[in-house]
């Protein structure tokens, strides 16, 4: 059953996989080289994760891996929720700013991006106990999903989200050698 659920996985891959440009290929086949093996197959409702977190990395790095990215909706002691990160219809505006800037007002961004495209794409990870045949076993980290189904496609570039930036492979020496760099700069100008 597992080698039959492998199988299918990988025909998902490759098919989003070559839909990406050559040299955005090479480092997506990189940083898909270096995921664990485990987190390439798909999260099934009833699935058991070692604990919220690990589920999020899981999670993380199959959305990355089929052009999408997720981001956490809520976490409380027993639950974590994740949503597409293009979930919802709108920003929030919690300070109630106007939509417009107006002359000495307080808007600080007038041409912002706004991802929300109400997708409805969302799972979580809830600590229950597991039964067995109706008898209790143990308790342990669930997998569940309130919606299954992405409703936009999926970005050409699957670094394109911040989120992912970092599976980039060259760009740890590239931000080392930028760090280096300003602190030298740094030391020269004190």
């Amino acid at each position: 059953m597992e080698i039959a659920a492998t199988r299918k996985q990988t025909q998902m891959e490759i098919q989003y996989r070559d839909t990406l440009l050559g040299d955005i290929r090479s480092a997506f086949d990189k940083a898909v080289e270096a995921l664990p093996h485990e987190h390439l197959r798909a999260p099934v409702t009833g699935d058991e994760a070692n604990d919220p977190e690990g589920a999020l990395r899981w999670f993380q790095d199959y959305a990355f891996t089929q052009g999408f990215a997720l981001v956490t909706t809520s976490k409380a002691r027993d639950r974590l929720r994740v949503s597409c990160i293009h979930h919802g219809r709108g920003t929030r505006n919690t300070r109630k700013l106007s939509d417009t800037v107006t002359e000495g007002g307080d808007r600080k961004k007038e041409l912002t991006y706004v991802k929300a495209k109400d997708c409805p794409y969302s799972l979580y990870v809830s600590y229950k106990t597991i039964r067995s045949g109706g008898v209790e076993e143990r308790k342990g980290w669930v997998v569940g999903f309130t919606y299954a189904c992405h409703t936009h496609p999926p970005l050409q570039n699957p670094f394109h989200y911040a989120c992912h930036r970092s599976r980039i492979p060259e760009r740890a020496a590239a931000v080392d050698l930028a760090l280096a760099h300003r602190t030298a700069i740094r030391r020269r100008l004190n």
